[in-house]
C-alpha cells in the first residue's frame, strides 16, 4: 500500500516525510532523497559543456559473433564441455534498444573476453567451433 501527499516547505501543517518507510528531509522528482547532508538531487543536473559532441558507443563487436537463438539454446542445453564448464560462461544474450523496447530479437553472442587464452576458450567446443568457422576467415 502507498500513498503520495504534496506539501509546501511552508505549509503550517507539515508531517514527517517518508520514502520507502525511512523519514527523510526531502524527496526529489526522480524518488530518491536526502537528509541532512546525505543524498544528492540529480534531477538538477546539466550537460557539461565540454562533454557537448561526445558520446560513448557502447560494446562493440570486432567480428561476426551473433549466434542464432535456436542455436544458442542448444548450445545452452549441453550439460558441459570437456572443461566442465557450462557454455553460458561465454554465450550472451545480445540486446539492444529495440528488444527493449519493442519484442526481443533473441540474438546471442559468443565472448570470450580478453583474459581467457585461446587454449581455454577451445575447451568450450561449439562456440570455439562458431567462431573458428565463422569470425576467424575474416578477421
Amino acid at each position: 500500500m502507498s500513498l503520495v501527499c504534496f506539501s509546501g516547505e511552508d505549509d503550517a501543517w507539515r508531517p514527517e516525510t517518508h520514502l520507502y518507510g525511512h523519514p527523510v528531509d526531502k524527496i526529489h522528482s526522480d524518488l530518491t532523497a536526502s537528509s541532512g547532508r546525505a543524498g544528492i538531487d540529480l534531477t538538477g543536473a546539466r550537460r557539461i559543456p565540454a562533454n557537448i559532441g561526445t558520446a560513448f558507443m557502447g560494446d562493440t563487436k570486432g567480428g561476426p559473433f551473433d549466434v542464432p537463438g535456436d542455436l544458442a539454446l542448444d548450445w545452452l542445453r549441453v550439460p558441459a564441455n570437456p572443461n566442465g564448464r557450462p557454455s553460458a560462461d561465454v554465450l550472451k544474450p545480445w540486446v539492444n534498444g529495440m528488444d527493449l523496447t519493442r519484442r526481443p530479437a533473441g540474438k546471442w553472442i559468443v565472448n570470450f573476453g580478453w583474459e581467457m587464452s585461446e587454449a581455454e576458450a577451445a575447451h568450450y567446443e561449439s562456440p570455439f567451433a562458431h567462431v573458428t568457422e565463422h569470425v576467424w576467415p575474416m578477421r
